[in-house]
């Protein structure tokens, strides 16, 4: 079985939430990096990944953090208030 020789160089925030992840097929970090890029909300939730091979164009959806790329998957938060029960019961 043959090993592969693959080099993977990463780059994290300060919080160490993954940036940029780049896989180079050859040995010592040789050949054309793959690089996958994590896209980032102003709180600094991950909202998008764009992948070694990114959507150009629509349907794929755009990136959450620049409005020109297009990501491979992205995250919509959506916020679910508590519904407050309204009692409609006429009192006498």
């Amino acid at each position: 079985m043959a090993r592969s020789r693959a080099t993977t160089k990463t780059t994290y925030d300060l919080q160490g939430a993954t940036l940029t992840s780049k896989v180079y097929p050859g040995a010592g970090g040789t050949g054309t990096a793959r690089t996958t890029t994590t896209h980032f909300d102003a709180a600094g939730n991950a909202t998008g990944t764009e992948a070694p091979i990114a959507p150009t164009a629509g349907p794929a959806p755009l990136c959450p953090d620049d409005s020109s790329q297009y990501c491979n998957s992205v995250l919509h938060a959506r916020f679910l208030w508590p519904r407050h029960r309204v009692d409609r019961r006429l009192r006498h």
